[in-house]
């Protein structure tokens, strides 16, 4: 990262930036002993070193810069350093209204991060990361609800398709698709508050960000399951539903089944959360490993 000699105030008294730099992306708390960085593309093969160390815990950060780059109205990215420019001690960055943090060592100051985004202005209603991370912004954060999910891993050796009695067709969405797809996840009370607007639906489905899978049954849309997120590394399951009256008919497995392998094909890990232990059992026969906790933490 670059080299600055020079600080001034900037908005709050706290935090300090190189007038060297007039992108504003370097920041100083007024000791010293914390450094910022808003990273852009000068940063990209350093911060994605950092991320490679672990794939599928990182993967929605990952997929946010390939997708998105440093120059997004939607998307930006920090890295928090201590008082050393050149190791990274966490990452933390805004996708919208989420606020995703992840340190390879559980190493944050979530401390100075909440005071940061506050006197900068960055506004964010989840929080989202792994368990040990979320959990040290609790001090700051008056979260109103937070939702645990176990994180699971699939990988190519471990894949054990499922065999249902009776095979039903799977499908690949279109954007025509998306409204009743998203009514269909409107119907899933446990997914209140964390839905994927249908706009970010459209977009993920046409621009190609993620895919989205789905069964119908008397022609209408009764289970789904998509990608979130992809890089050329990993792939992150999510949104997995059936309607209430059309469950245990194993429509989930399938739509697993098929999305997990076509993923895997492309030389993919895949990676899910899950709440609900049933679901976990689901996965845990199609092969998915469970790796620790994901916390959602709404304001």
């Amino acid at each position: 990262m670059q080299k600055n000699r020079m600080w001034v105030v900037r908005q709050k008294e706290d935090w300090f930036t190189c007038p060297e730099n007039p992108g504003h992306t370097l920041y100083f708390r007024k000791d010293r002993q914390v450094m910022i960085t808003r990273l852009q593309e000068e940063h990209r093969q350093q911060v994605m070193q950092y991320l490679s160390s672990e794939p599928t815990f990182t993967l929605l950060i990952a997929a946010d810069i390939q997708n998105y780059g440093f120059e997004s109205d939607v998307f930006e990215i920090w890295a928090h350093s201590g008082n050393c420019q050149d190791i990274i001690r966490s990452v933390f960055c805004r996708f919208y209204n989420t606020l995703l943090v992840y340190s390879l060592k559980n190493d944050i100051d979530a401390g100075n991060i909440y005071r940061f985004l506050s006197d900068n202005g960055v506004e964010y209603n989840i929080v989202l990361g792994k368990e040990e991370l979320v959990k040290q912004f609790s001090p700051f954060i008056a979260f109103k609800e937070k939702h645990e999910t176990l994180f699971a891993e699939l990988s190519k050796d471990r894949f054990h398709p499922a065999k249902p009695a009776v095979t039903t067709q799977v499908f690949q969405a279109r954007e025509e698709d998306a409204l009743e797809i998203h009514e269909l996840r409107e119907s899933i009370p446990e997914f209140n508050n964390m839905m994927l607007p249908l706009e970010q639906l459209i977009d993920l489905i046409r621009t190609k960000k993620g895919r989205v899978y789905f069964i119908k049954e008397n022609n209408k849309i009764v289970s789904s399951a998509s990608t979130g997120a992809e890089t050329e590394m990993a792939a992150h399951v999510n949104a997995v539903c059936t309607k209430e009256g059309y469950r245990g008919r194993g429509y989930a497995s399938q739509i697993i089944t098929r999305l997990s392998g076509d993923l895997l094909a492309e030389g993919k890990i895949c990676c899910l959360g899950y709440e609900n232990p049933v679901a976990g059992r689901i996965y845990n026969r199609i092969g998915y490993k469970e790796l620790g906790k994901l916390v959602i933490a709404v304001k």
